[in-house]
Formats: structure tokens, C-alpha cells, sequence
């Protein structure tokens, strides 16, 4: 199964608005537990696939987003099954578009997963790299998305912004699933009060479970 090729450049939607600069800072302090900048390892780590060996295998760059690298790797390798024989043999013999189709539709699954109502939200980036938070209300835009479909839409014509190796993509799929299930909500299901990410730079056990709803 292959997909449109993936768009490297600024993203602009007629069907997104801006993310305004308050729900911006409210995102960081449910990720942090304060308003601080996402550290360098997330804000330049995209979804790319390896160059050569396990086509579907995505890099990381260092360490810290393994834990929304893991799930989507994982949700990955398990679509290419659920397209294949089943077994996980597909995954090792996957094509570049293969994968890029399964990533795709990875992505819109844990997004959708994540909402509490009828709607789920897809962030959106018109610059190549992830700007600071307190200038990112020029540049992050939100989708409004009323079906899986629309999520994989949404997500396939940003897709510059997701695949992008140096790229925004993680931190991107982190703002869409909190905003799609709400910060309060997210609040409410963690089991003990603490940041998203954790002062190490690394991902809390909290934002996995969110992922893997």
C-alpha cells in the first residue's frame, strides 16, 4: 500500500487556525509542570525511517523522546502485521512506502485513540523547525478532525512536518493527542500528579499510557 509522497515544505491549511499563545503555555505546563521550551533532543526529532536495513525502523537522534518513539514504533510494525500475513514477517520486508503508510496511519490511530468527544485535533506546523514556545503561536496551527479519516488527511498533508529527521514531529503528536483529549482530562487519568516529561528530558510512564490509550 503506498501513499502520496510526503510534502518536506511549510504547511498552510485553508481547514486549521492558529494556535493561540495561552494554550501554548497550557501545553507546557502539562507536559513540564512549568512553562518551559521542550529540551533540544524532542524539538529536533522527527518520524524518519533508517536509510538502509529495517526500512520501517524509525532513528532517534538522542536520547529522551524514546518513549513516543517506542509506542509509534510499535504501532507501526503491528499495522504492517495487520496489512500483511499477520505474523510481523511484513515489517521486514517493508518498502519505503510501506512504511510511510503505516507510520501514517499509526500516527492518525493514536490520535483519534486519544479523544474523549466526537472531535480530535491535529497540530500542524507551517515552519521547518519546531519555533520556541513563546513564538510558536505564529507557526503551530490546529486542525479540528470529525473522523480517523480526516485525522489521516490532516496528518498526510503536514506530513513534511512529522518526517522531517531534525524536524518538530514528535513534539507535534504530543500537542495533538493532548490537545485531542483535553488537558483537564489528561490530568484526571494520570495516577500520580507529575510532569508529562520528566526533568531528565525523558518521557514519563503517564505520557505513554496516553499514547497507547
Amino acid at each position: 500500500r503506498a501513499i502520496a509522497p510526503m510534502s518536506a515544505g511549510p504547511v498552510k491549511s485553508a481547514a486549521a487556525r492558529a494556535c493561540d499563545q495561552e494554550t501554548l503555555l497550557a501545553l507546557h505546563r502539562a507536559l513540564f509542570g512549568a512553562e518551559r521550551e521542550f529540551p533540544p533532543s524532542w524539538a529536533a526529532q522527527g518520524f524518519a525511517f533508517r536509510d538502509k536495513g529495517l526500512l520501517c525502523g524509525l532513528r532517534q537522534h538522542a536520547g529522551g523522546p524514546c518513549g513516543v518513539l517506542a509506542v509509534v514504533q510499535a504501532m507501526v510494525i503491528r499495522e504492517l502485521a495487520v496489512q500483511g500475513s499477520g505474523d510481523g514477517s511484513d515489517a521486514l520486508a517493508a518498502s519505503r512506502d510501506d512504511a510511510g503508510a503505516a507510520l501514517i496511519a499509526s500516527l492518525a490511530g493514536i490520535v483519534w485513540s486519544a479523544r474523549v468527544g466526537r472531535m480530535a485535533q491535529v497540530a500542524l506546523c507551517t515552519s521547518q523547525e519546531l519555533p520556541p514556545m513563546r513564538e510558536a503561536a505564529e507557526h503551530v496551527l490546529i486542525r479540528d478532525c470529525k473522523s480517523e479519516s480526516d485525522v489521516r488527511c490532516a496528518l498526510q498533508a503536514a506530513a513534511g512536518s512529522y518526517v522531517r529527521p531534525r524536524g518538530g514531529g514528535v513534539c507535534l503528536l504530543v500537542y495533538s493527542v493532548l490537545l485531542t483529549r483535553g488537558i483537564a482530562m489528561v490530568a484526571r487519568d494520570a495516577d500520580f500528579p507529575s510532569p508529562l516529561i520528566l526533568p531528565n528530558g525523558y518521557c514519563s510512564q503517564e505520557l505513554v499510557n496516553l499514547l497507547a490509550i
